[in-house]
């Protein structure tokens, strides 16, 4: 009886995706807008403030660019790229170097699939606007396991280019 039922709980571990034989795990996906921010304008930001509207509905949120060991969630903080380091008897390994690059991610629960509007106001150390801009986007469902599973969140990505231009990402 102890092993019927410890077969039941395993069974109950992963669930069965729309697809056969498709195993769903219990993962999800942040709902919400990532933000870039180009190698060549990163160094002079000091906040990013981002107004997301939706259905007549606007959510603003200030992201600071030097919050140091403070950074809270919607905070920008230094990209990277990977390098690989090569593998040595069968041991790979890669290391996370700075790209110059700023990056941030803004939660935004009541966030939905569908066409929204987002403005990026860049500000740097004195206060001044280095780039106001504002784009139309698509929000989308994210999969973290796959389209067979079920969406897992919404989101959507914009980025600011080095010549001063906010495009979806």
């Amino acid at each position: 009886m102890l092993v019927a039922f410890g077969l039941v709980v395993l069974a109950g571990c992963g669930t069965q995706g729309a697809g056969v034989g498709v195993e769903c795990t219990a993962i999800g996906a942040r709902t919400g807008l990532g933000l870039d921010v180009a190698a060549g304008l990163a160094p002079d930001v000091a906040e990013a403030r981002v107004l997301l509207c939706q259905d007549d509905e606007c959510t603003e949120t200030d992201m600071p660019a030097d919050c140091g060991d403070d950074c809270g969630m919607d905070s920008l903080r230094p990209g990277s790229d990977t390098v690989d380091q090569g593998c040595v008897d069968g041991v790979c390994s890669a290391s996370s170097v700075p790209d110059g690059t700023l990056h941030g991610f803004v939660d935004l629960p009541e966030l939905a699939a569908g066409p929204a509007e987002v403005s990026v106001t860049l500000v740097d150390r004195a206060g001044a606007e280095i780039l106001a801009e504002t784009i139309s986007l698509t929000v989308e469902d994210v999969y973290p396991n796959g389209p067979e599973c079920g969406a897992g969140g919404v989101a959507a990505a914009v980025r600011v280019t080095d010549d001063h231009t906010l495009v979806e990402a």
